[in-house]
């Protein structure tokens, strides 16, 4: 089947604890994305490597969509898989983690992946090579980046903590998405220098506060506020965010309808656990009536994130 979004990223094995209850399945930016993807009428090719217990149980969190998502970039052996632990108390989160054991570059893609319409790049702990976002650039391919997963570092102690810095090829991104509090890995003065490159779109997520979603050939900035909903678990949210934002920008959505759907999708997804729940785009069009938007200057956009709160995103 033809694609139109290649997912490409780890799947990790994750124990969510909110409000003391604790919670074990996948999870990773590439199944989260995916399955959100592909359930709004998207087809997918999955980019990724697992276990075969792990390939097992992301199968079934896949079922329901699988007639949407191409595993011939899924590769399901004797590797191990990145292992995370996610305590919420209030919007903080603790992040505890394991490093996979293997590195996603150039070679993992299939052959007939390369025309697809767009690929989303969204590693949880540093298993996506920059080699292989550079392949992609340099092949004139839309790109979107969830950051995340480069910017990320182990403690001795195993916890995770901000890299000072980030080293991935950013000219040429159709959109990269930061949580307020990787911004300043990526750029410590601000948004602005990144739309100096030529990033088509910067979307910084500020947790309950919602987003805000830069134009660079406009030089302004949206500002997306998520509607109420009764959140369960907030794990995932933001890849649902960037995966549904890339994909509306990438199939010609404007950026105020883009932002909207992709606001409600990420709410939607936290009343439920796990990457896989009934969705459909009929719930989200509703949802997405319920999202603020407002459009900003960039001094006012950049005073707006100063003042958010590090969360999950």
């Amino acid at each position: 089947m033809p694609i139109d979004v290649v997912v490409i990223g780890g799947v990790t094995l994750d124990e969510n604890v909110v409000g003391g209850v604790a919670w074990r399945g996948v999870g990773g930016g590439a199944a989260y994305a995916s399955y959100v993807l592909a359930a709004l009428g998207a087809r997918v090719g999955l980019v990724t490597r697992v276990s075969r217990d792990v390939g097992e149980v992301l199968l079934r969190a896949l079922a329901s969509v699988a007639d949407m998502v191409d595993m011939n970039g899924l590769v399901v052996g004797d590797v191990e898989v990145p292992v995370f632990r996610n305590v919420y108390s209030g919007e903080e989160r603790r992040q505890e983690a394991v490093r996979g054991s293997y590195v996603l570059g150039p070679k993992d893609l299939p052959p007939g992946y390369l025309s697809a319409r767009l690929f989303l790049v969204t590693p949880v702990l540093g298993e996506v090579s920059p080699v292989l976002l550079e392949s992609l650039l340099q092949r004139g391919a839309s790109v979107a980046v969830d950051i995340q997963g480069f910017v990320r570092e182990l403690r001795p102690d195993g916890s995770v903590a901000m890299a000072s810095s980030l080293r991935i090829p950013l000219a040429g991104l159709m959109l990269l998405k930061a949580g307020v509090d990787e911004l300043p890995a990526v750029s410590p003065r601000g948004v602005s220098p990144l739309l100096s490159t030529g990033i088509e779109f910067v979307a910084v997520t500020l947790g309950r506060r919602g987003s805000i979603v830069y134009v660079g050939r406009e030089g302004r900035a949206h500002s997306f506020s998520p509607p109420r909903v009764r959140t369960v678990d907030a794990t995932g949210a933001g890849d649902v965010y960037v995966a549904v934002l890339a994909y509306e920008l990438a199939r010609g959505r404007d950026v105020v309808e883009a932002g909207r759907l992709a606001t409600a999708a990420a709410a939607y997804s936290t009343q439920f656990r796990g990457p896989s729940y009934p969705i459909s785009p009929e719930d989200i069009r509703r949802l997405a009536e319920q999202v603020g938007h407002s459009e900003l200057g960039l001094d006012e956009a950049q005073a707006r994130i100063s003042a958010g709160k590090p969360r999950c995103t």
